[in-house]
């Protein structure tokens, strides 16, 4: 199909989608407060719903019910936290692999701006830069969130939520309208108190629920605290109920809404697709509607882009376009994005120095085609002469996490705050030292051994030494010495955290290849098997005729090239099979939690890429090593047979049908 074609498919699609929820609209307009919650606040889920009655034959719209949404202590993939008069914001998570509690993703974030770009103010605001990024609430085996028996140096991962869609013009309208300064009231649509707000609903254009915009940073600031202040004071009614709150909590801390920063915006768009080669992927990934597999989307099938046409509306309902691989819409185009981070330019070596005004990020649907991606950013000032500064296109989004330093939990109160949790500090101290201790060290432990030092060099400057007034004192020698070691014992730290993470990413790297190759000796033994068989036919088809006869000839002259290619693979899938072992052995000889953790990260990350054709080479890959790690590295030939077995999975037909075939 041409690029022309599919674009026109695209358009058509989304046409067939608001026609859909358009008429739903009709049908339910003339009452806001009877509207299914989600025909307001969950516009693609509706609209997916709507479609989904049409497909089945049903004519009666009013049978579509909102999907149930998971208990948020769960750590589910989408959240739902309650508005007042009957609305709802949703969330998604974003998860952020994580072994311990101070681990972290290092990320490739930014653009690689080409060099003949109109360059300079493109290379200032949108060139590379890194930054860690890691999750505010910890996720566990059992999927629950942390409790009083919580490990957090056994993790799974950490993760906050983003809003699944910008926040919407009826959302902000609650805030403007001073609803939010109810505390925890006016929950349900039929309140007294909704009643104005009720009537600006129902006048919405029917299957459109645009972006908020025309925002500050302050405006942001202040709906997100608004918008929290307003939530925790329900959840204090229901917790006097006896009820779960609607927040989630991180041991002693409800979880509260803010602006996200930039690094957190840019991970999520990127749907966590953040190493150094990805970072020139200016569209994010997409869930394919027709394979369910992820994919590269193109920009028109994620973006609203208008590009200033005449007549067009400044942005978009929200929810329209395909979501990226974590379920948010509209993070391309639409509205762009006020984040919590103040600019600052991307110099050569990372963000610089100077703080200027606030960031917007995705782009708007004013935006050029050309340079919109999820590197875009730019800047905008806090201030005007006119005041606090926004733009017809500005809106928002909102993230839920957590304190760093969360209270400690009580068996008995498990809703309570202000408990001190020196547990958790415990657990940072230990991931701490675990970060800095120098991997696969061996000999001397120089971090140790310097520590070591520096508690006896505290404990000689506590002793009060004086000598000649115009000479040092011994004291002040020793004050200036320990000064010395201190700086010299975080400069180890560093190096030794570095290596640390340089190792866990060449463990990484091990498994990765260990895993590509173990599918390559599969691919191997089928192009050898198909390639023998193919030899095998031609030389049945000439073996009874006689010497002269031309075919016989012509296959005369094309087996000694049939039979390279045949020696070729055999070769190949010998030599594959080899490199395979020695990776093997060599991570059945890395620290075995290590290897698992590598083991579990590689297989997360081939599976959020929707690389499926690889995941089923994960069993025995994970069956080798650990069969290896009980002979210390050491492969037995038995093993190596039956291991060969497995990955070749039809060299035991290969050897029944051709094992007497005369190849030379």
């Amino acid at each position: 199909m041409s690029k022309q074609r599919e674009l026109s498919s695209g358009a058509t699609l989304i046409g067939l989608r608001i026609a859909c929820a358009t008429l739903a609209f009709a049908l339910l307009a003339g009452n806001a407060a009877a509207m299914p919650w989600c025909a307001v606040d969950d516009p693609a889920g509706y609209q997916a719903g709507i479609e989904a009655l049409r497909a089945a034959g049903q004519r009666d719209l009013d049978a579509h019910e909102c999907p149930p949404i998971a208990d948020p202590h769960t750590l589910p993939d989408e959240i739902k936290l309650p508005m007042p008069c009957g609305r709802a914001m949703l969330f998604r998570k974003v998860p952020v692999p994580a072994e311990h509690i101070l681990d972290q993703k290092q990320a490739a974030l930014g653009d690689v701006v080409p060099a003949d770009q109109t360059a300079s103010y493109a290379r200032l605001a949108m060139g590379p830069w890194d930054q860690a990024v890691a999750g505010s609430f910890s996720g566990f085996g059992d999927g629950l969130v942390s409790d009083l028996a919580a490990d957090f140096n056994n993790l799974e991962e950490r993760a906050y939520y983003l809003g699944k869609y910008e926040v919407t013009e009826p959302q902000f309208s609650l805030f403007r309208s001073g609803l939010l300064d109810h505390r925890g009231a006016a929950i349900d649509a039929d309140d007294p108190l909704c009643e104005t707000f009720n009537k600006g609903l129902a006048e919405l254009r029917p299957g459109q629920i645009p972006a908020a915009v025309g925002l500050s940073w302050f405006d942001a600031v202040s709906f997100s605290h608004a918008y929290t202040s307003w939530l925790l004071a329900v959840d204090r009614q229901r917790l006097a109920e006896g009820l779960l709150p609607h927040l989630i909590w991180e041991q002693g801390n409800p979880g509260y809404l803010r602006l996200p920063e930039e690094a957190e915006w840019e991970y999520a768009a990127r749907g966590g697709a953040v190493t150094p080669a990805q970072r020139g992927q200016r569209v994010h990934r997409v869930i394919d509607p027709a394979t369910g597999r992820a994919r590269q989307a193109t920009l028109e099938e994620v973006a609203s882009l208008n590009q200033g046409r005449a007549g067009a509306a400044l942005v978009s309902g929200v929810g329209q376009y395909l979501p990226n691989v974590l379920g948010l819409y509209d993070m391309l185009g639409n509205a762009e994005e006020i984040v919590l981070n103040l600019f600052r330019l991307t110099a050569a070596d990372g963000l610089h120095g100077q703080p200027g005004g606030y960031v917007v990020r995705g782009g708007s649907s004013t935006t050029n085609a050309a340079t919109i991606g999820v590197g875009h950013r730019r800047e905008v000032p806090l201030y005007r002469l006119d005041g606090a500064a926004g733009s017809a296109v500005t809106g928002t989004r909102l993230l839920l996490g957590a304190p760093v330093f969360v209270g400690g939990v009580d068996a008995g109160k498990p809703w309570q705050t202000g408990l001190l949790n020196p547990a958790l500090i415990d657990a940072m101290a230990e991931a701490r030292e675990r970060i800095v201790r120098p991997p696969n060290a061996s000999g001397v432990d120089l971090v140790g051994g310097l520590e070591a030092v520096r508690v006896q060099c505290a404990a000689l400057d506590a002793v009060d030494y004086v000598s000649d007034a115009h000479v040092p004192t011994v004291g002040e020698g020793l004050a200036e010495l320990c000064l010395d070691l201190a700086e010299l014992q975080t400069t180890l730290e560093r190096e030794a955290a570095k290596a640390r993470e340089a190792a866990r990413a060449e463990l990484r790297e091990r498994v990765t290849t260990a895993l590509i190759v173990s599918s390559a000796i599969g691919s191997s033994g089928r192009h050898l098997f198909d390639t023998l068989l193919r030899f095998a036919q031609a030389e049945e088809r000439v073996v009874d005729r006689p010497r002269d006869d031309p075919d016989r000839q012509a296959w005369e002259e094309r087996r000694p090239a049939f039979l390279r290619l045949i020696l070729d693979f055999v070769e190949k899938l010998d030599a594959q099979f080899e490199h395979y072992l020695s990776m093997v052995s060599q991570l059945s000889r890395s620290e075995p939690d290590a290897t698992v953790n590598a083991l579990t990260a590689v297989e997360r990350e081939f599976r959020d890429q929707g690389l499926e054709t690889y995941l089923r080479h994960f069993v025995p890959l994970r069956e080798h090593i650990a069969e290896a790690i009980t002979r210390q590295g050491e492969i037995s030939e038995p093993m190596k047979q039956r291991w060969l077995m497995t990955l070749d999975d039809v060299r035991e037909q290969r050897q029944q049908r051709f094992g007497d075939l005369r190849l030379r």
